[in-house]
C-alpha cells in the first residue's frame, strides 16, 4: 500500500468521500482512532519488520533442497525483473479484490489510481470495514503473492520462485505496518485513510 497523497480530481473526491463517512459515525456515537503514519517517520526497525519473513522464506527453501537447490547466481535475473513489475499492479488488485468481498458495494466502493510522486499504483476502500475484513484485504498480496511464490519454490527447486517469494514479502513491508497497528484490534469499524498509510477505527461509545 503506497504512501497517498491529497489531490485534485479524483484524490480530493476520496477524501471528501473518506471525511463525510467519518463524520456519520461520529453522529452515531463512534469514537474514532487515527492509525495512519507517514513512511519518511517510520524508524529503521520498523522497516525491519519483513526481515524476519524473508529470513523464513530463504531458510525454509534451501533447507527444503539442500544441494538440489540451484544457486542464486544462476537465476534468470530478466525474468524475475519482468514478473516483479507485474506483481507491483497485482499486489494492489489483490487488497481491492479482498476488501471487495466485504464491501457492500462490492468493486463500486473499491478506487484504483497511481501516485504521480511515489511512482506507483494505490488500492484505496472507501467503506467502512469489519476488522477481519479490513486485516484480510490488507494481508492478501503478502499472503497470496509473498506465500505463493514461496510454496511453488518447495515444490520446485526453483531460484526465481525464492527471489519473487522475498521480493513480494519486502514489497508488502507498509502492509505488514498496517497489520501490526491493526493486530490488537478486534471490535469497531475500520475504514482505510485516502492520503496516509493506516487507517481510522471507529469503536461504540
Amino acid at each position: 500500500m503506497e504512501l497517498k497523497r491529497k489531490g485534485k480530481g479524483k484524490k480530493q473526491k476520496e477524501y471528501e468521500e473518506f471525511e463525510s463517512l467519518c463524520q456519520r459515525l461520529e453522529k452515531k456515537n463512534y469514537l474514532k482512532e487515527d492509525r495512519t503514519f507517514s513512511l519518511k517517520d517510520t524508524n529503521s526497525l520498523d522497516m525491519l519488520l519483513s526481515l524476519p519473513l524473508i529470513v523464513l522464506v530463504v531458510t525454509g527453501y534451501f533447507w527444503r533442497w539442500g544441494k538440489e537447490a540451484i544457486p542464486l547466481w544462476e537465476s534468470d535475473f530478466k525474468l524475475v525483473i519482468f514478473l516483479l513489475v507485474v506483481s507491483i499492479p497485482v499486489h494492489e488488485l489483490l487488497h481491492g479484490l479482498a476488501w471487495a468481498n466485504y464491501a457492500k458495494k462490492k468493486m463500486k466502493s473499491i478506487s484504483f489510481g497511481f501516485n504521480l510522486i511515489e511512482l506507483m499504483p494505490y488500492c484505496h476502500c472507501c467503506e467502512a470495514l469489519e476488522v477481519k475484513a479490513y486485516k484480510l484485504g490488507v494481508l492478501a498480496p503478502a499472503v497470496v503473492l509473498g506465500g505463493g511464490y514461496f510454496l511453488l519454490a518447495l515444490l520446485v527447486p526453483n531460484t526465481e520462485f525464492l527471489l519473487l517469494s522475498a521480493f513480494n514479502i519486502f514489497m508488502a513491508t507498509a502492509d505488514l505496518l498496517i497489520f501490526w497497528k491493526a493486530h490488537g484490534i478486534h471490535k469497531g469499524l475500520l475504514i482505510d485513510h485516502p492520503e496516509q498509510p493506516g487507517f481510522v477505527v471507529f469503536t461504540k461509545k
